[in-house]
């Protein structure tokens, strides 16, 4: 059986998520479609290095692009929120540690 093609955005452009990123542009099943910064000049150099598209905001990128997944680089307080919103939309997550940061937060996930 032949694994599924991904395509790939991830959230937040800082040094771990460029880490991520060039490692991931290695798999050959896996496409990154897009990636999202609040710093236009990150998500500028980003995008251009990884030749994907480029937002400052992540719904902006869930209305234009096709994407399988998303990889969250940003920091730790929103983590949950940006989970929870391509959770809800049936986007696979993969969140960088820690998924909330305090225990109210975390409750939200059990369902």
């Amino acid at each position: 059986m032949s694994a599924k093609h991904i395509r790939l955005a991830c959230i937040g452009c800082g040094r771990i998520a460029q880490d991520h990123l060039a490692a991931i542009s290695m798999i050959e099943k896996v496409s990154i479609i897009g990636v999202v910064d609040i710093n236009t000049e990150v998500v500028q150099s980003v995008s251009a290095q990884f030749q994907c598209d480029g937002f400052t905001s992540y719904r902006d990128l869930f209305k234009n692009c096709d994407i399988d997944a998303v990889l969250i680089c940003t920091p730790p307080a929103t983590h949950s929120e940006i989970a929870l919103y391509f959770l809800d939309k049936g986007i696979h997550v993969l969140c960088e540690k820690p998924l909330a940061t305090n225990t109210k937060e975390g409750e939200i996930f059990k369902k």
